[in-house]
Protein backbone atom coordinates (compact mmCIF):
# COMPACT_ATOMS: atom_id res chain seq x y z
CA UNK A 1 0.00 0.00 0.00
CA UNK A 2 2.93 2.14 0.98
CA UNK A 3 4.59 1.79 -2.62
CA UNK A 4 1.43 2.68 -4.17
CA UNK A 5 0.91 5.60 -2.13
CA UNK A 6 4.34 7.29 -3.12
CA UNK A 7 4.46 6.07 -7.02
CA UNK A 8 1.10 8.18 -6.94
CA UNK A 9 2.68 11.07 -5.30
CA UNK A 10 6.43 10.37 -7.62
CA UNK A 11 3.74 10.27 -11.14
CA UNK A 12 1.51 13.15 -10.20
CA UNK A 13 4.44 15.37 -8.83
CA UNK A 14 2.88 16.02 -5.47
CA UNK A 15 4.53 16.03 -2.72
CA UNK A 16 3.99 14.74 1.06
CA UNK A 17 3.05 17.99 2.40
CA UNK A 18 2.18 20.75 0.17
CA UNK A 19 2.62 23.19 3.72
CA UNK A 20 6.44 23.09 2.76
CA UNK A 21 8.40 26.15 1.12
CA UNK A 22 10.75 25.22 -1.95
CA UNK A 23 14.23 26.22 -1.35
CA UNK A 24 16.44 26.84 -3.95
CA UNK A 25 20.19 27.63 -3.17
CA UNK A 26 23.59 28.86 -4.29
CA UNK A 27 26.27 26.95 -5.23
CA UNK A 28 27.46 26.90 -1.94
CA UNK A 29 24.88 26.12 -0.45
CA UNK A 30 23.33 29.16 0.95
CA UNK A 31 19.37 29.78 0.63
CA UNK A 32 18.91 31.74 -2.79
CA UNK A 33 15.05 31.54 -3.12
CA UNK A 34 12.45 30.68 -0.77
CA UNK A 35 8.50 29.81 -2.82
CA UNK A 36 6.23 29.97 0.40
CA UNK A 37 3.45 27.48 -0.02
CA UNK A 38 -0.49 28.82 -1.48
CA UNK A 39 -1.97 30.89 1.18
CA UNK A 40 -5.62 32.26 0.50
CA UNK A 41 -4.47 31.96 -3.53
CA UNK A 42 -0.99 33.82 -3.21
CA UNK A 43 2.05 32.35 -2.33
CA UNK A 44 5.34 34.70 -1.27
CA UNK A 45 8.63 34.15 -3.51
CA UNK A 46 11.64 35.65 -1.37
CA UNK A 47 15.13 36.35 -3.06
CA UNK A 48 18.33 36.76 -0.54
CA UNK A 49 22.01 37.27 -1.13
CA UNK A 50 24.71 35.54 -0.07
CA UNK A 51 24.66 36.96 3.77
CA UNK A 52 21.25 36.29 4.32
CA UNK A 53 19.47 39.21 3.77
CA UNK A 54 16.21 39.87 1.79
CA UNK A 55 16.81 41.64 -1.19
CA UNK A 56 13.30 41.54 -3.28
CA UNK A 57 10.10 39.93 -2.91
CA UNK A 58 7.41 39.54 -5.24
CA UNK A 59 4.02 36.50 -5.28
CA UNK A 60 2.07 34.92 -7.66
CA UNK A 61 -1.83 35.19 -6.99
CA UNK A 62 -4.37 33.47 -8.02
CA UNK A 63 -7.84 35.49 -7.53
CA UNK A 64 -10.02 37.25 -10.06
CA UNK A 65 -6.88 38.44 -11.54
CA UNK A 66 -3.79 36.45 -12.12
CA UNK A 67 0.07 36.99 -11.29
CA UNK A 68 3.06 34.53 -12.10
CA UNK A 69 6.26 34.65 -12.15
CA UNK A 70 8.58 32.49 -14.27
CA UNK A 71 12.26 32.22 -12.47
CA UNK A 72 15.73 31.80 -14.10
CA UNK A 73 18.69 31.12 -12.48
CA UNK A 74 22.87 31.92 -12.96
CA UNK A 75 25.14 29.27 -12.18
CA UNK A 76 25.78 30.17 -9.07
CA UNK A 77 22.54 29.55 -7.94
CA UNK A 78 21.12 33.10 -7.71
CA UNK A 79 18.40 34.36 -9.96
CA UNK A 80 19.16 35.71 -13.30
CA UNK A 81 15.88 37.01 -14.86
CA UNK A 82 12.04 36.87 -13.42
CA UNK A 83 9.31 36.77 -16.05
CA UNK A 84 6.48 38.20 -14.37
CA UNK A 85 2.68 37.63 -16.20
CA UNK A 86 -0.08 38.88 -15.19
CA UNK A 87 -3.90 39.17 -16.46
CA UNK A 88 -6.33 41.89 -15.01
CA UNK A 89 -9.06 39.74 -15.02
CA UNK A 90 -12.06 40.89 -17.67
CA UNK A 91 -8.98 43.15 -18.78
CA UNK A 92 -8.76 42.69 -22.73
CA UNK A 93 -4.87 42.98 -21.98
CA UNK A 94 -2.38 41.12 -20.45
CA UNK A 95 0.82 42.21 -19.31
CA UNK A 96 4.34 40.66 -19.02
CA UNK A 97 7.37 42.75 -17.06
CA UNK A 98 11.02 41.10 -16.83
CA UNK A 99 13.17 41.81 -14.45
CA UNK A 100 17.02 41.02 -14.54
CA UNK A 101 19.17 40.59 -11.38
CA UNK A 102 22.98 40.14 -10.23
CA UNK A 103 24.51 37.51 -8.93
CA UNK A 104 23.47 37.76 -5.26
CA UNK A 105 19.70 38.73 -6.18
CA UNK A 106 20.00 42.19 -6.31
CA UNK A 107 17.60 43.84 -8.75
CA UNK A 108 19.37 45.61 -11.76
CA UNK A 109 16.29 46.47 -14.67
CA UNK A 110 12.64 46.02 -15.37
CA UNK A 111 10.93 46.26 -18.77
CA UNK A 112 7.19 46.00 -18.90
CA UNK A 113 5.21 45.27 -21.79
CA UNK A 114 1.37 44.88 -22.75
CA UNK A 115 -0.32 42.53 -24.91
CA UNK A 116 -1.38 43.22 -27.55
CA UNK A 117 0.50 46.96 -27.56
CA UNK A 118 -0.30 50.10 -29.35
CA UNK A 119 1.72 53.09 -30.84
CA UNK A 120 1.23 54.51 -27.47
CA UNK A 121 3.05 51.81 -25.79
CA UNK A 122 5.98 51.72 -27.84
CA UNK A 123 6.63 55.58 -27.83
CA UNK A 124 6.68 55.41 -23.97
CA UNK A 125 9.94 53.78 -22.20
CA UNK A 126 9.31 50.67 -20.67
CA UNK A 127 12.55 50.28 -19.12
CA UNK A 128 12.81 50.96 -15.31
CA UNK A 129 15.89 50.98 -12.92
CA UNK A 130 16.13 49.30 -9.26
CA UNK A 131 17.09 52.01 -6.74
CA UNK A 132 18.61 50.23 -4.17
CA UNK A 133 18.35 53.09 -1.47
CA UNK A 134 14.80 53.63 -1.96
CA UNK A 135 14.34 50.08 -2.23
CA UNK A 136 11.96 50.45 -5.50
CA UNK A 137 11.68 50.34 -9.33
CA UNK A 138 12.81 54.01 -11.29
CA UNK A 139 11.70 54.88 -14.93
CA UNK A 140 14.31 55.69 -17.72
CA UNK A 141 14.72 58.83 -18.30
CA UNK A 142 16.04 60.42 -21.77
CA UNK A 143 18.41 62.88 -21.46
CA UNK A 144 18.84 65.41 -24.12
CA UNK A 145 22.25 66.86 -24.39
CA UNK A 146 23.23 69.92 -26.27
CA UNK A 147 25.39 69.30 -30.16
CA UNK A 148 29.21 69.79 -29.41
CA UNK A 149 30.68 72.38 -31.65
CA UNK A 150 34.02 71.76 -33.02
Amino acid sequence: MKLWVILFLFISGLSWSQDQPTIYLYANGDTSVIVYPWKEHRRAIVLYDLKGKQTFELEDVRLSYTVWNKLSFHPNGAVKKIEQHSNPGASLYSYKSTMTFDTLNNPLTKRDEKFPSDLQDLEKSNTWFWNSKQKNWVPQETMECQPVKP
